[in-house]
């Protein structure tokens, strides 16, 4: 063992002195076998921990004798166990040393046998160029657009490194010349096809990005490429995942490539995405977000959208030929020329004036094109009306567009003097059907303002197409449009005494329906009989009481008046006809009966009054039992049986008011048909134990025994458990569920119910019978949504941490139990998930999910919360108790599950500094990779945060060659998982050691 790398094995206290001498040591003394840096790195790793200046000063000598010889170092250190840290080490010297890529050509592309430990090399050379580009200091930027398209000449065995450096390098153009911009431009696009031939992934997103920001290398080249994303098939199959790149750069699109930028909103507004078939939105495995392909590509739509006033500044004929195109979507319709101001404009006749409306396509995505338009044709200065009318005349433009013009002009006088200076050429060049509408508009702006001739000139073009008298009378659309023209003048600057008549003459037909849309005539209603009118009005009151006081409680004047109001409603119903009306009523009377039930201040008579209406409203009919109401649901159906159920409830409460009718009553509604009226008598069977425990045991029992609705089941046991002050009769009735019971995806279920129960009287009260229960159920039932409600009540009851030691003993146990079974199962179907069926996949999720309902429990009573103040006492002694379960949770091959231990870890890191580094470690070593925790970016961002700490504030830990080695495990593990934050994180390293 040489001198210069020397560990302290036997007090275990790694030197950290005397740094450039040991360098100059460790160069002489490496240099005396081929392989000594892999001999030492084998037997001691965490040398790239705590002497990373000689390791550094002995690879760069290397380079500088051969980088040949580097290169051939460099493959074979990553053959070593943990070759992460390695790696960032070699690609720290090249990027500070490499002047040209040909030094690098053993790796481009390498011998077969090593392309894996190539990929890895060039993977953190990749990270390492995008860090100093960030920062500013990368030596050589033009080299790596040349390894760049050297790499590209393999796409697909150059990732992930090609896609990292096309990304920076693009996005970091600046730095380039033109050659090597040009490189760089012709990796990106090799990069695109490639991932165009795989499904679609983000990959694909960054490298259109970087394809456009490089585009001015090649623009020809460019634009064949990337045409293929707004063209059939491609759209239609990838739209969804690429279209967003190609949207949120339409800017430079626009400038750069302006044909492709007019094809991309045309072709992305014009289609329309069906499927809803579910997307990921991210990477994430931790935090797992879902979309659909339909609104993926509807949110490419937005960026074109925002940006059109943009493209009607810069680019006004393009804006316009997207409109037109939009509007006309390849049909062959009529044209119409018109001149104007000696230029012919050409007006596609659209059909417009049928459908452009806002209030019928508000949201659309083409109007707020259209929109965007006519706000600034509103604004436009008279240079730039000018353009705009040349514009306009540059090609046939739709009738819509048309529209949109004439109505800005009419609010701008501008724009209106640059299209029509004789504004008789309104009407003589502009009536055609799609236009009428706005050329009135126009007229009836401009007209107060013409001088006497002008007038004249107008008021003479509209007279010429007045209708003959025969078409006067028969008010067709001749005579309808000319109405509009002659509406449209303004009456105190009419000149013509022709046209003052015409205007005001009625036209009955005209003024019912001035824009010519059919309507229908309200039908007669005979005299309503006075008896209906009574009880109608009678009923609208009640209603508005009930309506008033639906989730409240009602002032007693109220409720004073409304039992007067029902009082009258029952003396008038019996004189009405109407079964319509009869309903009503009764509905009414029932609302109102239950609201008086809710007061305990309600008078006797008012209460006895409501009895009776409840009483028989219990006997009602409705609500009618169909499939669908048979189970409750979140759907309550209305009913007096329903309001007689929660009115009886509360009327038992009151012992005054409880009577055998009102046992009857409930006992009846026990079998109601409907579900939700059965678990209203579930709910309120403690308001019934006031006046009657042996009543509200029997309906308990009997719902216990007899339904068959799980969210009746469910409030039976919760109740009788919780409510009714018997522990072990409630256990009793748990029992009798716990064996009807199945388990059901949802919390609210009679399974969850059970297991919430059991657990709960167990561990708070060790209620016999409930630890049979829960053994039982823990066999039967190894699924989430069993036993997650059980586990939130367990920590927001204090179980967790607890004064009482048993009761903590027991909380944990229970999860210790939950837990290991799972965990088997777990590994078992990964190890088959590919021949899992679609169930097992299902019940693999479930499982799944408990493990991390654990995990998130134990985080959260721990205190992690956001912005959580320190660990408490009894905080801490949680995560010391549950050190077994931790242990056992931290080889959950499950990313949330990592990540809930990984927070607790970071939460504790200042009271068991040492404990929560060897847990972190174990985690990401044990199933970081398999989970996909280290790939996702709450994983990574913890775990940097967690490593900063230990190395900020318990840095003495480290003097311990165990926790040295458990830091540069985490930091291998990310390293390899390919995050610039671990590399940089692990650059910064020497200088903590210094």
């Amino acid at each position: 063992m040489g001198p210069a790398l020397r560990t302290e094995q036997r007090t275990g206290q790694p030197r950290k002195t005397a740094h450039f001498q040991e360098g100059r040591d460790t160069v002489t003394y490496l240099s005396q076998t081929p392989d000594g840096l892999q001999e030492r790195l084998d037997a001691d790793p965490d040398l790239l921990l705590f002497a990373p200046p000689s390791i550094d000063m002995y690879l760069r000598t290397a380079w500088a004798r051969d980088p040949g010889m580097f290169c051939s170092l460099a493959l074979t250190l990553m053959t070593l166990p943990s070759p992460g840290m390695a790696a960032t080490a070699l690609a720290d010297v090249v990027t500070d040393d490499c002047d040209q890529a040909a030094d690098l050509e053993p790796l481009l592309p390498p011998d077969p046998r090593a392309e894996e430990g190539a990929k890895r090399v060039l993977a953190a050379i990749a990270i390492a160029v995008s860090l100093k580009l960030k920062e500013g200091s990368l030596q050589h930027p033009g080299v790596w657009a040349e390894v760049a398209e050297r790499l590209s000449r393999t796409p697909a065995r150059s990732l992930p490194a090609l896609g990292v450096l096309v990304t920076d390098l693009a996005s970091h153009r600046a730095v380039l010349d033109e050659q090597q911009l040009r490189l760089c431009g012709l990796a990106a696009r090799r990069l695109l096809g490639n991932l165009w031939t795989e499904p679609p992934a983000p990959a694909s997103r960054l490298a259109i990005t970087a394809v456009i920001q490089t585009a001015a290398s090649d623009l020809t080249a460019t634009e064949k490429l990337l045409r293929r994303a707004v063209e059939s098939p491609q759209l239609e199959e990838r739209g969804f995942n690429d279209l967003d790149s190609m949207t949120s750069e339409v800017s430079e699109l626009m400038d750069l490539l302006p044909d492709l930028a007019e094809e991309l909103y045309v072709a992305v507004l014009s289609h329309t995405e069906t499927s809803s078939a579910s997307t990921q939105l991210g990477s994430g495995s931790v935090l797992t977000l879902v979309s659909n392909r339909r609104q993926d590509f509807d949110a490419g739509k937005y960026p074109l959208v925002e940006h059109f006033p943009a493209v009607l500044r810069s680019h006004l004929p393009r804006a316009l030929s997207v409109l037109t195109r939009l509007a006309v979507a390849g049909r062959d319709l009529p044209e119409h020329s018109a001149v104007l101001e000696n230029r012919t404009f050409v007006i596609i006749e659209d059909g417009s004036r049928r459908r452009d409306f806002a209030s019928l396509y508000a949201g659309s995505d083409p109007t707020d094109l259209l929109d965007a338009y006519q706000d600034f044709a509103v604004t436009v200065t008279e240079t730039q009306a000018q353009a705009l009318s040349e514009a306009l005349t540059s090609s046939p433009q739709a009738a819509v567009v048309w529209r949109r013009t004439l109505r800005a002009a009419a609010a701008n006088p501008a724009l209106a003097a640059s299209l029509v200076s004789e504004p008789a050429d309104v009407v003589t060049q502009l009536l055609i059907p799609d236009l009428v509408g706005p050329a009135c508009e126009l007229i009836s702006a401009v007209h107060p303002t013409l001088e006497p001739a002008e007038a004249a000139r107008l008021e003479s073009a509209i007279l010429s197409i007045r209708p003959a008298a025969s078409h006067h009378e028969q008010g067709g659309l001749e005579q309808r449009g000319y109405r509009r023209l002659v509406s449209a003048l303004s009456a105190e600057h009419l000149t013509s005494p022709s046209l003052t008549a015409d205007r005001a003459a009625p036209d009955p037909a005209f003024d019912a329906d001035p824009m010519a849309w059919s309507g229908e005539e309200r039908a007669e209603t005979a005299e309503e009989d006075p008896a209906d009118a009574e009880v109608r009005q009678l009923t609208a009151a009640l209603s508005s009481f009930a309506s008033t006081y639906l989730n409240g409680t009602a002032s007693s004047d109220d409720i004073a008046s409304a039992e007067h109001t029902a009082t009258r409603l029952e003396a008038a119903l019996p004189q009405t006809q109407s079964v319509d009306l009869r309903t009503q009523a009764e509905d009414a009377l029932a609302d109102a009966a239950e609201i008086w039930t809710r007061s305990a201040q309600t008078p006797s008579a008012i209460l006895s009054h409501a009895r009776t209406l409840l009483l028989s409203a219990s006997r009602s009919p409705r609500p009618e039992p169909t499939p669908q109401n048979a189970t409750s649901n979140l759907s309550i159906p209305q009913g007096p049986r329903t309001e007689a159920a929660r009115g009886l409830g509360q009327l038992a409460g009151i012992p005054a008011q409880y009577n055998p009718e009102v046992t009857h009553a409930l006992l009846a509604l026990t079998a109601d048909p409907v579900g939700a009226i059965r678990h209203t008598v579930a709910l309120i069977a403690p308001s019934v134990a006031v006046s009657d425990t042996g009543t509200a045991w029997e309906i308990l029992e009997h719902l216990a025994e007899h339904d068959i609705d799980d969210a009746v089941l469910a409030a039976t046991v919760t109740m009788a458990c919780f409510r009714m002050n018997d522990a072990q009769r409630g256990a009793s009735i748990l029992a009798t569920v716990m064996g009807r019971a199945a388990p059901r995806p949802g919390r609210d279920t009679a399974a969850s119910a059970c297991a919430t129960a059991a657990g709960l009287l167990w561990i708070h009260h060790a209620t016999p019978g409930t630890d049979t229960a829960l053994t039982s159920m823990i066999t039967r039932w190894p699924d989430g949504s069993t036993w997650s409600g059980c586990l939130h009540e367990l920590r927001v009851s204090g179980a967790l941490t607890h004064d009482n030691d048993t009761v903590r003993r027991r909380a944990l146990r229970l999860m210790q139990q939950l837990a290991e079974p799972a965990l088997d199962r777990t590994r078992h179907a990964l190890i088959q998930y590919r021949t899992l069926t679609d169930a097992e996949r299902e019940q693999f999720k479930n499982t799944a999910r408990l493990l991390d309902h654990i995990a998130s429990q134990l985080y959260y009573a721990s205190g992690g919360v956001p912005n959580s103040t320190p660990p408490t006492t009894k905080e801490a002694r949680l995560v010391d108790e549950a050190q077994p379960l931790i242990k056992l949770l931290s080889a959950t091959p499950i990313a949330r599950t990592a990540h809930h231990l990984v927070r607790m870890c970071v939460r504790m890191i200042d009271q068991r500094p040492q404990e929560t580094l060897l847990t972190v470690r174990d985690i990401i070593t044990q199933v970081g990779a398999q989970s996909g925790y280290t790939a996702d970016t709450l994983g990574v961002g913890t775990c940097v945060t967690f490593v900063e700490r230990i190395l900020a504030d318990h840095r003495s830990l480290l003097r311990s060659p165990d926790n040295l080695t458990a830091l540069r495990q985490i930091c291998d593990a990310f390293i390899d998982a390919g995050w610039p934050q671990a590399h940089k994180l692990v650059f910064g390293i020497e200088q903590i050691f210094r």
